[in-house]
């Protein structure tokens, strides 16, 4: 019985703390991790955008420019900007505004939800080359004002006659066309069109479309034309 009154208890063990420590460790991380997560460094996600963007863009606008403060364009609905028939109602009025582009037919097919419209190409460039004329460049620029308030996909597409002299430029009537769609799309980004346009060189393989009952010679000149198209569907 002497011994048991004498008997004193060890201290609890401490070990457990460790145990404890360890949790409390992986709970921070796991909390820092959950943090970092959530916040995002904004100028590092625009770099990263930037070069990805790089990358995959296949031809970007050349430059954006703030529309004029005195224009007569008429200030269109994004809710509206889909519809083909508001947009033809909206470029009537805008075309007949202009003595430039007052002459300029549309053309709205509702089978193939298209808005479409015709300049010839001996108005817009010099003969058999693809330079633009200084009154093609100021049509050119005339009809982007309009066009750059619309949100449509818009596709250009060159057309010309069945005769060419080949040249070390253009091998045929493919190369000058092709130039001459990626010429027209230039001046229209740069006049403020921010979405990409399509380019489509056509050459001369709608000529048999062309009224065969008129003269050759003016059957030559209604192939050698520029056809800027609209579709319904607005542009993601």
């Amino acid at each position: 019985m002497e011994e048991d009154d004498d008997f004193t208890p060890e201290p609890p063990s401490m070990d457990w703390l460790l145990t404890f420590a360890d949790l409390v460790s992986l709970l921070i991380t796991f909390f820092v991790l959950l943090y970092s997560m959530k916040v995002v460094d904004v100028q590092k996600w625009d770099e990263l955008k930037g070069s990805f963007s790089g990358v995959f863009s296949i031809r970007e606008p050349i430059h954006q420019v703030s529309p004029d403060k005195d224009t007569t364009v008429e200030k269109i609905d994004p809710y509206k900007s889909d519809s083909l028939e508001y947009v033809e109602g909206l470029l009537t009025r805008s075309f007949h505004m202009n003595p430039e582009l007052k002459d300029i037919q549309l053309n709205l097919d509702i089978k193939a939800d298209t808005l479409s419209f015709e300049l010839p190409s001996d108005e817009i460039f010099s003969d058999s080359t693809a330079e633009l004329s200084g009154d093609g460049q100021s049509k050119l620029k005339a009809i982007a004002d309009v066009l750059r308030h619309l949100d449509n996909r818009i596709v250009v597409a060159v057309h010309t006659d069945p005769t060419h002299t080949a040249t070390k430029q253009f091998p045929s009537n493919w190369e000058l066309t092709m130039i001459r769609a990626i010429r027209v799309a230039e001046i229209m980004e740069a006049q403020g069109i921010v979405k990409s346009i399509v380019t489509t060189a056509e050459g001369a393989s709608h000529f048999d479309e062309i009224a065969p009952n008129l003269p050759i010679a003016e059957r030559y000149k209604l192939a050698r034309r520029i056809e800027i198209i609209l579709y319904g569907e607005a542009e993601l």
